[in-house]
């Protein structure tokens, strides 16, 4: 029942982003969509509770609360004037609107990645595989509707300019899924010694990379650089999950029973071999850049031809004008409305650990930072418990928490260097990492 659910909650979820996208942000449509997938997400989540006969209460959804409350009561102190609802429950901008977009999206996870095999593991299989190759169609369409309303002059869609930032986020949330949804595929297909199920894993890979491939021009047209990074981020996630599946196994065979694999291990294992494919892409990509005759120059990562990125220097120009101008507004308890009372109207300073200090004050970064880490503890930074072979990694469905953690760190530090703490993507990737089990250490249970 749940898998079917999950099936048609993924649908729904392409429905909306994919509806939205081919707006470039200019309305809002599908909210009927977007309502199905959060009454299917709550009915998942009862079942869920009624099968566990258990609700696990997280402390750092506590920490995220807090937040949450002391801003809403600086906003509306500091900006009592102005749209400051928008910035919790808006589309576009709202914190809260995200955060539960995330969590949504993350409740059936836990229970259909722990309940592989048999029917729902066959059932989960084709359904990503025919939903991978019928996503490919939507994105084309999404391109060529792209270019079809973009400048002559640039590759940019004509009212783009200030509309860029929600279908951006839209996007990478889009892709954010898609790698999620790859890194699952694969966890129910590495048994498979056929010829045909190592297709099938070879088929999605690929049409990952061509979903981001894809989505990368897509993102420069409609103008967002930011929707890039991520784009080429899960990408690169992705592969150090495929890469780390086979040094894993390397590494137990030849270690001591009982080795317990966590995290570092991991980054350690794969961390050279992702430091050279990063080098090797790029220098790829460079090279093509200067053998293919096609005008890039057009694109907003390069300048528009003007030889700078303007999305990076007006970042680093705001942090270097503005940080200490607007922190010192109210350095303890934060001013919602530092950017209007200093520098003017959003020029807010483009990294979640900054603009948290300057809006939010002391009292603001240490709710949210110790949500952040308290979050990361729950999930145990230990993705592996004691084993003493790959096979016995199966239960602890490792491939998607390695990813999630991954996935997570990559927002965070993006956040942390090109975006406000208000960023949508920012908060659905506090919700969806919050999909998975807890340990009990970490977590409240409380039994039914």
């Amino acid at each position: 029942m749940l898998h079917i659910l999950f099936a048609i909650q993924i649908l729904l979820l392409e429905k909306y982003l994919v509806g939205n996208l081919e707006f470039f942000g200019v309305i809002h449509v599908g909210i009927q969509w977007l309502i199905l997938f959060t009454v299917i997400s709550i009915l998942c989540d009862m079942i869920i509770i009624i099968k566990r006969r258990e609700v696990a209460l997280r402390w750092s959804v506590l920490f995220f609360a807090m937040f949450m409350i002391y801003f809403m009561f600086r906003c509306a102190v500091d900006i009592p004037d102005l749209n400051w609802g928008s910035k919790f429950i808006g589309s576009d901008a709202g914190i809260l609107f995200y955060f539960m977009f995330g969590y949504c999206a993350s409740i059936p996870w836990s229970y259909v990645a722990g309940n592989k095999g048999g029917s729902n593991e066959i059932f989960d299989k084709y359904f990503i595989f025919v939903f991978f190759v019928a996503s490919i169609f939507n994105s084309v369409n999404l391109l060529n509707l792209a270019f079809a309303r973009s400048r002559e002059d640039l590759y940019l869609v004509e009212s783009g300019d200030d509309l860029y930032q929600w279908p951006g986020d839209l996007l990478s949330i889009r892709i954010l899924m898609l790698t999620i949804l790859t890194a699952y595929f694969i966890s129910i297909n590495k048994h498979g010694k056929r010829f045909g199920a190592r297709i099938m894993s070879i088929a999605v890979v690929a049409l990952f990379t061509l979903q981001c491939l894809i989505s990368i021009f897509f993102s420069q047209i409609i103008g967002s650089n930011k929707a890039v990074v991520i784009i080429v981020g899960c990408w690169l996630c992705l592969i150090a999950l495929i890469f780390a599946m086979k040094s894993i196994r390397d590494h137990l065979n030849t270690a001591d029973a009982g080795v317990q694999i966590g995290v570092v291990l991991l980054i350690r294992i794969v961390l050279i071999k992702i430091v050279l494919l990063i080098f090797g892409v790029f220098g790829l990509l460079f090279f093509s850049i200067t053998l293919i005759d096609f005008p890039f120059d057009k694109f907003r990562i390069f300048g528009f031809g003007s030889g700078q990125i303007d999305s990076v220097s007006s970042r680093l120009e705001l942090l270097m004008d503005g940080f200490i101008m607007q922190f010192s507004v109210d350095p303890f308890w934060g001013h919602a409305g530092a950017d209007y009372l200093t520098l003017g109207e959003g020029r807010y300073i483009h990294s979640t650990i900054a603009n948290t200090l300057t809006h939010t004050g002391l009292v603001g970064f240490v709710m949210h930072f110790a949500g952040i880490f308290i979050l990361l503890f729950e999930q145990k930074f230990q993705i592996f418990s004691r084993t003493q072979s790959f096979d016995c990694l199966v239960e602890n469905n490792w491939e998607l928490r390695f990813v999630g953690l991954l996935l997570f760190l990559m927002i965070l530090l993006l956040g942390a260097v090109s975006s406000s703490f208000v960023w949508g993507v920012y908060w659905f990737s506090f919700g969806l990492y919050l999909s998975g089990s807890c340990s009990r250490n970490s977590c409240l249970c409380v039994r039914l």
